[in-house]
């Protein structure tokens, strides 16, 4: 059959008679910048972040202090006391003003300036892979008295009460009226005065002037104790030193002072608290300065335990003393602890595992001493029982 033309076969069509395999698009791969492995979308990265590379929180540290989200600075501090972790930027507010931006750097050198301020401060950590922040804030009071004050303070403190017999409300009126007027003076001694009506409380003496019920030494005590543990100086040691030990704060060491009866009862029921035999101190090294005053109970305690800490065996009459003092009225549960460990040491000493298993029962469930009760008892239970035998 004779041709008369013939059609040139375009490319498209030659495409679609043989085809190339078509492209296979597989889903996006979004790598993590921290761990490496591979997401399919910017939402399961964003996820991904937040539950395992979390932002870390700043965190602020004043001395070796980590600091909660509102703390009072009594105490001047240096630049090399404040550490800023995990901070990027910061903003500050003073005194109730607007917040300004400030670097790092300058928030650290503000802060150990500051005397006589309320700051907010808000602490960012920004993370320049994604953007995501963490923030923090903390309110910071600086409450600092200057030392010509707080030594005028403590001067009339030791001359109003270090030697009063007993400690009386009456005086604190006239102690905080006589003490410098700026605020932060007038904290100290507060707080001084907080701890001397808290003795008048907890003594119940006529002359006291006493109103409120026992149990509100422990608010006074505490308060003062809050306030008073910042500062670094003999009266203000002294003073919480004393409210440790009147509230059984034995897990801590008893800060420096010059009240070596305290510091020798303090070793005598931490070294029970941690199951061994106190220390032996000679009758030489017993000394008493007068800075602060105690309560009658707590003095007839510190004494009790010097006269134990003793290289002599204890007089059958210290016994005796100290279960007079079980009896006393108002006694704090914090006391009776104490005696109740101390006659079930001199009933142990004197040979009398009858009288010390009394006491040694009542301590069996204690915080501090229940371990060491619990192992005198085992032991003189199975001495017992190998004599019967």
């Amino acid at each position: 059959m004779p041709t008369v033309g013939w059609i040139q076969e375009t490319n498209i069509e030659r495409y679609w008679e043989h085809p190339y395999p078509p492209e296979r698009y597989g889903p996006p791969e979004i790598p993590c910048g921290f761990c490496g492995r591979v997401f399919s979308s910017s939402d399961q990265l964003e996820r991904h972040l937040g539950l395992d590379h979390p932002v870390s929180i700043p965190v602020l540290y004043i001395g070796a202090q980590q600091a909660g989200p509102e703390l009072s600075i009594r105490t001047p501090v240096q630049s090399d006391d404040i550490a800023l972790l995990n901070c990027t930027a910061c903003e500050i507010s003073r005194d109730g003003g607007p917040s300004k931006p400030i670097s790092p750097e300058r928030l650290v050198r503000f802060l150990a300036a500051e005397r006589s301020s309320r700051c907010t401060l808000t602490l960012i950590n920004e993370r320049s892979l994604d953007r995501s922040k963490a923030v923090a804030q903390f309110v910071v009071r600086f409450s600092v008295p200057n030392r010509d004050a707080l030594n005028a303070i403590d001067k009339d403190f030791i001359e109003r009460f270090a030697h009063a017999e007993h400690p009386r409300i009456a005086d604190v009126e006239g102690f905080r009226t006589a003490c410098p007027s700026e605020r932060p003076a007038q904290e100290y001694a507060s707080a001084l005065g907080d701890y001397v009506i808290g003795l008048a409380i907890k003594e119940r003496h006529p002359e006291g002037g006493s109103l409120l019920e026992f149990e509100h030494y422990k608010e006074k005590f505490t308060g003062a104790l809050g306030v008073l543990k910042q500062f670094h100086r003999p009266v203000s040691r002294a003073v919480t030193s004393v409210i440790d030990f009147n509230l059984n704060n034995f897990v801590v060491s008893p800060a420096p002072t010059k009240l070596h009866s305290l510091g020798v009862a303090f070793a005598f029921f931490r070294a029970i608290a941690q199951g061994q035999e106190p220390a032996s101190v000679s009758r030489g090294s017993s000394r008493h300065t007068s800075i602060c005053p105690v309560d009658i109970v707590t003095h007839r305690i510190l004494d009790a335990a010097r006269r134990l800490s003793s290289t002599r065996k204890p007089h059958a009459l210290l016994a005796a003393e100290l279960e007079e003092l079980s009896r006393w009225q108002p006694l704090s549960e914090y006391d009776t602890t104490k005696i109740q460990v101390m006659s079930a040491t001199a009933q142990l000493r004197l040979g009398n595992a009858t009288a010390a298993k009394h006491h040694l029962r009542a301590l069996r469930f204690d915080f501090l001493f229940g371990k060491w009760a619990q192992t005198k008892l085992e032991l003189y239970s199975a001495y017992g029982r190998t004599n019967a035998a």
